[in-house]
């Protein structure tokens, strides 16, 4: 295969760049051209459907209020009455009307009279009521008289018409309803109604609009005028000074067309009712594509939908005159292009064959051209030449220095070739240390992988152990919880034995027994607090009361404990009354608890110190005693379940090691925080905090001091 000339190599990509180039730009340009045709249609689209939407509101508006006022002005109810007068003489097939003209004058013809004093009522309003009728645009205006619905005038009528609205073949058309609400309900303005087709009027949709016509609170008629769906196509035809190709129509909330501004097209896309803005591509009959736009149209509650339709071809006709400009671009570029390969070849292609011929012979004779290339301009195929002869130049002082490099070329490659075995054995030997370094890792995983499965099966069985721990404790607390409950109800049968044996008897004996097995009594209910509140069995009953109070008051009901105990007990508050939010019994017995622990580890001739207080959002209770103190190291440990401090004195109270621990978890239920200060040999301080809470007044005891 002939290979291409540089011609050619540089001419194609340049030829391609061009039409990709003036493809691209076509493209761009007519796609951006077919957009702002679009829009520009949709914005004509939208202007004439709001243009449109605004004229048929507007003047269904002005209808109903000249309607409105005509029928509450005074002429409207003389004129009722007038008409009234002759009405029933108008139409002989009323049975009444020759008795009530004989009633009146039995000497005058009464059928004439009676049209005469119509023809002299009608011609009195008629044409006031046909100016009316022509200004706003109207089919038709008519009175009606509202007892028995007849039609006593009508200003597109004959003298002699009459028709029954109410009860004749009328009834269920629109103006026998229209009719029909107005006398229903005489307070409600009810709007026009649905186009419809009227009998009177063959291939016209008519709507119809009826107000009571009262005099002096009596409803003396009816007033209703017809709107013809030809005044609403005459508004539809309204251009905005916008061409003949956009389609105006109106259609009711089911999709029937209704009036359209021009002769009705088959083609035209359906309906699709609720949609609302500008739709594109709507296929019509015979493969007419359509823009649309779509906008409700709300007649006095009454929902129609107004529609604006053009071909698309229409909208985008203007593109036929840029694809033949853009094609005329084309041409016109192929002429440009055409022009410049002839430049090219004249001052590129012909200089770069002669440098081609020099470098061949160079290239077959191994030496410098034996004559140089003209170096007559200074441009780019000046340089080249400049740049070949210099390069001849060179290559002459090359042939000489080559017999002296050449040798010294040989000497660096004999010691490159002895680096390259060195390197290569080195390669080797580091190979080799690198495949047991290889062995040895994955002798190592697989230690590892051994490893790794041996503390998985321990790790089973430590959580097998856990959770048969777990449910051994849980068994072990409804164990004690149920033994204890059982243990309190034998202390309590022997208590109140105890009790009712040593009263009145005196018997020191049976008062030591009764104390003990109360003290057991409270050793036993510890125990079941304990399980209680460790279970979370019971729901937390809080109520408001003054912490200040229920202080004082467990203070005085550890005065016998004190006195037994030789202790000094004194009570302080830091304010009359301190509300709080809590279960009342659980705070009594953690002060219980407190109290009784301070009194227990204090020495005779001792001191403790009950104070309760209000720390910003807290409420404080404090116990501070002159006991032996803790040490520091099992300071930590006090609220610890069943722990005791090991005592060799004979003063040790005993105890389960409960009471701290009933304290703590009574306060962690309540959100509180509870502690403990020790200094050995100095005292103890026991204190909690709850949240405050407003109560309401109550009487104040005064601080006690024992």
């Amino acid at each position: 295969m002939k290979p291409y000339s540089l011609k050619v190599k540089l001419l194609a990509p340049v030829i391609l760049m061009a039409f990709v180039s003036i493809a691209y730009f076509g493209y761009i340009s007519l796609s951006y051209a077919g957009d702002r045709l679009r829009e520009g249609a949709a914005s004509k689209l939208t202007a004439l459907a709001n243009f449109h939407k605004m004229e048929i509101e507007r003047y269904f508006h002005k209808i109903e209020h000249s309607v409105s006022t005509l029928a509450s002005s005074v002429t409207s109810i003389q004129a009722m009455h007038d008409f009234e007068e002759a009405v029933y003489f108008v139409d002989s097939s009323l049975a009444m009307a020759m008795e009530i003209l004989k009633s009146r004058d039995s000497n005058v013809d009464a059928v004439t009279d009676a049209r005469g004093l119509y023809i002299q009522a009608r011609n009195k309003y008629h044409t006031f009521f046909a100016s009316f009728m022509t200004e706003n645009r109207l089919g038709d205006m008519m009175l009606i008289e509202p007892e028995s619905g007849y039609i006593i005038y009508s200003a597109n009528k004959v003298p002699e018409f009459g028709q029954y609205v109410i009860h004749g073949p009328l009834r269920k058309t629109g103006i026998g309803l229209s009719v029909y609400r107005a006398l229903a309900d005489q307070k409600a303005l009810y709007p026009p109604t649905e186009f419809s087709s009227y009998q009177y009027r063959k291939g016209t949709r008519s709507s119809f609009l009826t107000r009571p016509i009262v005099d002096g609170g009596d409803v003396a008629g009816v007033m209703t005028v017809r709107i013809s769906m030809e005044q609403v196509k005459a508004l539809l035809e309204k251009r905005l000074g916008m061409d003949g190709s956009f389609i105006i129509w109106l259609a009711s909330k089911d999709g029937s067309k209704i009036a359209a501004s021009g002769p009705w097209r088959e083609e035209l896309p359906a309906i699709e009712p609720g949609r609302e803005g500008v739709f594109g591509g709507l296929d019509g009959a015979g493969g007419v594509q359509y823009l649309r736009a779509q906008t409700p149209l709300d007649i006095d509650g009454m929902d129609y939908t107004l529609i604006v339709d053009t071909p698309l071809d229409l909208a985008l006709a203007p593109l036929g005159s840029l694809k033949l400009s853009i094609l005329f671009f084309v041409l016109l570029s192929l002429v440009v292009l055409g022009g410049a390969h002839l430049m090219l070849g004249a001052s590129v292609i012909g200089p770069l064959k002669i440098l081609g011929e020099a470098m061949k012979q160079t290239a077959r004779s191994g030496r410098s051209p034996e004559k140089a290339l003209p170096e007559n301009s200074s441009d780019e195929i000046g340089s080249l030449y400049h740049l070949f002869n210099d390069l001849g130049r060179k290559l002459e002082q090359m042939e000489l220095e080559g017999g002296s490099k050449n040798r010294s070329l040989n000497l660096y490659t004999d010691s490159l070739s002895e680096k390259i075995e060195r390197l290569e054995e080195e390669l080797d030997s580091t190979t080799a240390a690198l495949e047991q370094s290889h062995a040895a890792s994955t002798k190592m995983e697989n230690v590892i992988r051994r490893q790794e499965k041996s503390l998985e099966t321990q790790r089973k069985k430590l959580n097998a152990t856990r959770k048969y721990l777990e449910e051994l404790d849980e068994t072990r607390d409804r164990f004690l919880e149920i033994a204890g409950h059982e243990l309190k109800e034998k202390a309590s049968l022997l208590s109140r034995s105890v009790a009712a044996e040593s009263d009145g008897s005196g018997n020191d004996n049976l008062l030591m027994i009764l104390n003990e097995t109360r003290a057991l009594e409270r050793l036993i209910d510890k125990a079941l607090a304990s399980f209680s509140l460790e279970l979370h069995d019971r729901p937390l009953l809080a109520d408001t009361f003054d912490m200040a109070e229920l202080a004082r008051d467990t203070t005085e009901g550890m005065t016998d404990l004190a006195s037994r105990r030789n202790v000094k007990l004194v009570f302080k508050s830091g304010a009359d009354s301190i509300p709080v939010q809590a279960e009342k019994e659980s705070i009594r017995i953690t002060m219980e608890n407190l109290l009784e622990n301070a009194l227990k580890n204090t020495l005779s001739r001792g001191t403790v110190m009950v104070s309760v207080n209000e720390t910003g959002s807290m409420a404080r209770f404090e116990v501070c005693d002159t006991g032996k103190g803790i040490e520091k190291k099992l300071l930590g440990k006090i609220f610890n379940r069943y722990f005791r401090i090991e005592s060799s004195s004979a003063d040790d109270p005993g105890g389960m090691g409960l009471g701290l621990f009933i304290c703590l978890m009574i306060i962690r239920r309540h959100d509180g925080k509870i502690g403990a200060e020790s200094e050995q040999g100095k005292g103890s301080v026991f204190f909690f905090e709850l949240p405050k809470q407003p109560i309401a007044t109550q009487n104040v005891i005064p601080g006690l001091e024992i």
